[in-house]
């Protein structure tokens, strides 16, 4: 099984394993009964159903035990084996747990049937069906794009022999299977060519105020920049400024530490208005600037409201548009922050992953930018002023 899902650990056994892909902080990773027991602290891998069932899961809507975490669920599967017979036992358990755990004993049984991946699901296997036969270009396209399946689009269109293209045809193409083309196989896992190319982003620490002259002079020439202010929480107005990132070409990007030079420099460009910023969410980034004397600018592109407006049911979400868009995997927050009570703030980390996260964002936004207002809804669009 790919996934990094922990939910699934809970079908790992003696020839299914998990390969759990890895990122820029931690290791791609292969588990076998060994490591669920030893990452999850249990005798047997049937236990993951009922760690996962008193723990509870917000994402999954799997409520759990109340007071219970993940430190007392793996004590109470050491000391019962399972929510049975804990549920069977709970006299014994000592102080205000005991009558939240008896006062929520259908809900531990609720959790567990929720948490527990059916495996009996009657599947008709129909082989013929699986094989790649005549099909309609512009529905696969339309159904794709509904579904937000843009990079495997792209890869079906490879194969089937069409020419990769962001916009749909008027007249309705129909594609004949021919010997090659039924033979060919999309492989899901496999990467475009684009993808297998290292993504380059360069981030410096620029503190001479020659060399931030040098940024702002080289950002002025070429009249367009993308931008990123770092903080531990953009929705929190008051939130202190840990740094800023500019990008001005594909794959490349400068991040600053926060120092009052490079608020300047931040002030100089956003109040150009021969300069065009480009962002993500620019409102709420320029919330958080007004205590430095930056309010209103104009002449910007903002990713996010772009988007909306040409997918307004979609979700907007950066990494989300990366993938789709650029055919490009980013950072996950939760995979850079950690998650729970393991979780950091984005000021706890090295200067280093301050830097990378940051300008891979910068760089994104304005890759983005440059598919974005080559597309016909989005050209005339106009952003006024943002204050």
């Amino acid at each position: 099984m790919m996934t990094s899902d922990k939910d699934f650990a809970q079908l790992v056994s003696e020839n299914i394993f998990m390969y759990r892909p890895g990122n820029k902080w931690s290791p791609t990773e292969v588990w076998g009964i060994k490591e669920v027991l030893e990452k999850f602290k249990i005798q047997k891998v049937s236990q993951v159903i009922d760690f996962l069932g008193m723990m509870g899961d917000s994402v999954d809507n799997i409520p759990g035990l109340p007071g219970v975490g993940k430190k007392t669920a793996q004590k109470f599967i050491a000391q019962y084996g399972s929510m049975e017979a804990l549920l069977a036992n709970t006299h014994e358990i000592k102080g205000k747990l005991r009558e939240k755990v008896e006062g929520a004993k259908e809900l531990g049984v609720l959790s567990k049937q929720l948490a527990t991946i059916e495996t009996h699901v009657p599947i008709a296997f129909e082989e013929d069906k699986l094989k790649i036969k005549k099909f309609n270009i512009d529905e696969v396209r339309e159904l794709f794009d509904e579904l937000e399946f843009k990079t495997i689009l792209q890869r079906v269109l490879s194969v089937s022999g069409v020419e990769k293209t962001n916009t749909i045809n008027e007249e309705t193409t129909t594609v004949e299977a021919d010997e090659e083309l039924s033979s060919g196989q999309l492989d899901m896992f496999s990467v475009n060519s684009s993808e297998e190319k290292e993504k380059e982003v360069i981030s410096k620490d620029y503190s001479a105020g020659s060399e931030t002259e040098m940024i702002y002079s080289e950002i002025e020439k070429r009249g367009e920049c993308s931008l990123q202010i770092l903080c531990n929480n953009l929705s929190d107005f008051n939130q202190k400024i840990i740094g800023v990132s500019f990008s001005y070409e594909k794959n490349q990007a400068v991040y600053f530490p926060f120092s009052d030079k490079i608020i300047d420099l931040t002030r100089k460009i956003l109040l150009n208005q021969n300069i065009r910023k480009i962002g993500f969410d620019i409102k709420s980034q320029i919330k958080i600037l007004k205590k430095y004397n930056i309010t209103e600018i104009e002449n910007f592109f903002d990713i996010s409201i772009a988007h909306y407006l040409l997918q307004p049911d979609m979700r907007h979400d950066i990494d989300l548009l990366a993938e789709n868009y650029l055919g490009q995997r980013s950072m996950d927050i939760n995979s850079v922050l950690g998650k729970g009570k393991n979780k950091r703030s984005m000021s706890e980390l090295s200067k280093e992953k301050q830097s990378l996260f940051c300008s891979e964002l910068t760089d994104i936004q304005l890759q983005l930018y440059s598919v974005f207002r080559g597309i016909k809804e989005i050209k005339t669009l106009q952003f006024i002023s943002i204050n």
